[in-house]
């Protein structure tokens, strides 16, 4: 077995008036009727030489209150791996080159914007330093190429982080040499 805890919990919500922060995001969302989902993932392997993964995914809508009106949407989605256990140098780089990759398909600019605010939102600022998890992307407010196509995008980020993770287990004698120092 690769993970010694792993998680994946999912939320769903509704409610008849838009909560203040959807307010202050889509002004025009004010009394409508929303809904909201989410999925949390989280695998802690037993090996400390594999990284640590989570990612969260959210939805969110205001509805349209008559048939002139539109519903007010975005997506979440931040993906990092922590620098808690012992990461080894290629597999932070395959992590990101991944990332990059995934992103890439919907345009040259969404990596390194997403890169930015995920570094952006992790720093530490009480102690000025940088994260402690090694960030990869997170997009906030996300609706920008459409539904279907902004749910693509989010789909290929979770898509690139299940294809960065199983090669790691799949592979547990590259990482033996924690076991000499257990």
């Amino acid at each position: 077995m690769c993970f010694e805890r792993a998680g994946i919990g999912f939320s769903h919500g509704a409610g008849q008036q838009t909560a203040t922060f959807c307010k202050r995001r889509a002004p025009g969302s004010a009394g409508r009727a929303w809904e909201a989902m989410g999925v949390s993932l989280v695998f802690h392997p037993r090996n400390p030489y594999i990284p640590t993964v989570h990612m969260n995914v959210r939805f969110f809508v205001a509805k349209a209150q008559n048939n002139t009106d539109k519903d007010t949407w975005w997506f979440l989605a931040v993906a990092w791996t922590s620098r808690h256990t012992t990461v080894l140098k290629e597999d932070a780089i395959h992590f990101h080159r991944t990332n990059k990759t995934a992103l890439d398909a919907f345009g040259a600019t969404y990596y390194p914007k997403f890169k930015k605010e995920c570094d952006e939102y992790f720093y530490l600022k009480h102690r000025q330093e940088p994260t402690r998890h090694r960030p990869a992307s997170f997009l906030d407010d996300f609706n920008e190429l459409g539904f279907e196509r902004s749910f693509e995008l989010l789909r290929a980020v979770g898509d690139q982080l299940f294809a960065s993770v199983p090669a790691n287990c799949a592979t547990p004698q590259r990482y033996n040499i924690w076991r000499a120092r257990a």
